[in-house]
């Protein structure tokens, strides 16, 4: 297995990059214990112990010398088009802790390595036929999902958009591949990002 590993500052000096365009996947790891939609794994050649969650964690692609129980330790990055790497009005899924569900969202903004996300909510459980809309908050902590273009529903009156902001490196930010999810114009998701998000093992949030 492999992991999602965040950058350290050295790591972005020594770059010269901004750190949201470093990301890193870590290998070859075994699989000490799973909890659910958790991991614990141990990094086969440092022997370092690391705690992930399913969506942070992926199969590992590279050569692993068994004989010896020694691997050699990469860090899948600098591929031109950085899988992951997130941008202002981008679509993402991210989990809160436990991870039970997942939730669709449009990156409002990133400053200062921090990411508010307007979160859509879905009209069924299945991915592949729910309709996924942005989504206001009225006072009274009621959720009202976007029209059918797209735009904020009428009666929304004082409501405001359904926002969380998360580090840019949290592990609560779920990677789901090199291709950006996209949705249709109706909400729907497209194929690929069906695929991507069904990797990570669990439903999206229903509202």
């Amino acid at each position: 297995m492999k992991f999602f590993k965040p950058p350290s500052q050295g790591e972005v000096k020594r770059r010269g990059r901004k750190k949201k365009h470093l990301h890193s996947w870590v290998g070859p790891c075994k699989v000490l214990e799973r909890n659910g939609t958790r991991y614990l794994l141990k990094h086969r050649d440092t022997g370092k112990e690391w705690e992930r969650c399913v969506a942070n964690v992926d199969r590992w692609h590279g050569t692993i010398d068994e004989d010896k129980d020694h691997v050699r330790a990469e860090i899948l990055q600098d591929t031109g088009h950085e899988p992951d790497a997130i941008s202002e009005g981008d679509l993402i899924a991210t989990c809160d802790e436990p991870p039970d569900v997942y939730y669709l969202g449009r990156v409002l903004q990133i400053r200062n390595d921090k990411v508010t996300v307007h979160f859509c909510t879905a009209d069924r459980a299945d991915p592949a036929k729910a309709l996924f809309r942005l989504t206001w908050i009225t006072p009274d902590n009621m959720k009202l999902r976007a029209t059918c273009k797209g735009k904020k529903p009428n009666r929304s009156g004082s409501a405001t958009p359904w926002t969380g902001v998360y580090d840019l490196d949290s592990a609560h930010i779920l990677r789901t591949g090199c291709k950006k999810l996209q949705l249709f114009s109706n909400g729907r998701l497209k194929t690929d990002s069906v695929l991507a998000l069904a990797k990570l093992g669990l439903p999206p949030a229903v509202g």
